[in-house]
């Protein structure tokens, strides 16, 4: 903080912590590598009784960019779930696109346990209103020499739920497309464009997204799931004990070391090669998405290393996945 060399990012959150002692040799931390929590207790609140959907959601928590070989956003991961419900009616004397009372009672489930399990998140209402009126990307004011924030410039790792259950027929504005595509754009390349008026400028991003809808999104995702169930409207969060934990669970295993064994790597690999010879259909883009859900399977079991049976349970999953996807 003191020393001229410090580069801080666009957006970036700085935690400073000041140590008050007379002497200087007590003022240190203890490190503490116990893993405090389990991976079975993380589904049993997130599940909404559709363990599928449960598992598929902690492993998104838990996904963030770690590598950026243009123009993927290796690590990312975004989620759609269908088949959540909108509220049959809204309130007439709420002007406010984005009031909770708009959102519906699945989306605020949702976002009332996010918001209690993670250190930042951010509900977006997308509807027709929001998109026309809102700003979602920050643009700059020559005349006032300020950067205009918008609804898309959030610090990385922040967890953005997107609520499309309230999409309605509607015309949209210049500015609503433009929203819809910078919001399109962060979903597939971790990338939020800054408006300059004389030009644009890419801004790389770590925010997970999470689309709720009725139907399809009219958004990318990389998972795509029907929900079998949904939570009650009025949802009980896990104890203020449980919730520690899981705020526990989720930091460290966010954040561990991960490798993949070169034994594992090859029959990974050749697992890979005989999926494409089966199905012609697959492409890259498939095979980013299991490796990047094989390796947040890891992590969410507290493994530091890659192994074929999470890479097995992936399969499983998916396959579960496409079943529901096919009968929907």
């Amino acid at each position: 903080l003191y020393q001229d060399d410090q580069d801080f990012k666009l957006n970036e959150v700085l935690d400073f912590v000041g140590v008050l002692c007379k002497d200087p040799a007590l003022a240190r931390f203890q490190d503490d590598d116990d893993f405090m929590a389990e991976e079975n207790a993380a589904t049993t609140h997130l599940a909404a009784s559709d363990a599928l959907a449960a598992e598929y959601l902690l492993l998104q928590l838990l996904s963030r960019v770690h590598s950026r070989p243009e123009p993927i956003a290796l690590g990312a991961l975004s989620l759609n779930l269908t088949g959540c419900p909108s509220n049959q009616t809204t309130p007439q004397n709420s002007n406010a696109d984005d009031s909770p009372e708009k959102l519906s009672a699945y989306t605020q489930c949702l976002s009332k346990l996010l918001q209690a399990v993670l250190p930042q998140t951010k509900v977006l209402p997308l509807s027709i209103a929001n998109l026309n009126s809102a700003r979602y990307a920050p643009k700059k004011d020559y005349a006032k020499n300020i950067l205009q924030s918008g609804q898309l410039q959030l610090a990385d790792g922040t967890h953005l739920l997107v609520d499309e259950t309230l999409i309605q027929t509607g015309q949209l504005q210049e500015s609503g497309v433009a929203n819809f595509q910078a919001l399109k754009n962060l979903i597939e390349q971790q990338k939020v464009a800054y408006d300059f008026e004389y030009y644009q400028m890419d801004m790389p991003a770590d925010l997970p997204v999470v689309t709720l809808s009725a139907g399809k999104s009219l958004l990318p995702a990389d998972i795509v799931l029907p929900v079998r169930a949904t939570r009650d409207a009025a949802c009980e969060l896990p104890t203020e004990a449980e919730l520690a934990q899981l705020r526990v669970y989720l930091a460290v295993a966010r954040h561990m070391d991960h490798s993949i064994p070169e034994s594992t790597s090859k029959a990974i690999e050749s697992h890979l090669v005989t999926a494409r010879q089966n199905n012609a259909k697959l492409t890259e883009k498939d095979f980013h998405r299991w490796l990047t859900l094989v390796r947040l399977a890891s992590l969410s079991f507290g493994e530091a290393e890659l192994t074929l049976q999470r890479w097995e349970h992936i399969q499983q999953m998916e396959s579960t996945r496409e079943e529901r996807l096919r009968v929907c």
